[in-house]
């Protein structure tokens, strides 16, 4: 069995827990959005959605509107990178394929 490409071995990490499953669902909604908001939306607790922001962020699944360090509060928003959550569950996908 071949080993899993680097990219789809990032997709599995973001799919494997339902916090991030849900931030990635909610910010795919396309607009961006703040922590408060998704809160709103998700009803998932700050530090809750915080924690899986960072992993997704790190992750390369989200962008953030400041950089780490300059970030201040409620103007802070969060986005969705599209672009690289399709690349990456697409190559998820081919992996999955290419057992049978």
């Amino acid at each position: 069995m071949p080993d899993m490409p680097a990219r789809a071995d990032v997709a599995w990490q973001a799919l494997s827990g339902r916090v991030r499953l849900e931030l990635l669902r909610t910010l795919g909604a396309g607009k961006p959005m703040t922590i408060r908001d998704i809160e709103d939306s998700t009803g998932f607790p700050p530090p809750t959605i915080r924690k899986a922001l960072a992993q997704l962020e790190a992750l390369g699944y989200v962008t953030v509107s400041e950089p780490r360090g300059q970030r201040h509060g409620r103007s802070v928003t969060y986005a969705l990178d599209s672009d690289q959550v399709r690349s990456d569950y697409d190559a998820l996908g081919q992996y999955f394929l290419s057992q049978s």
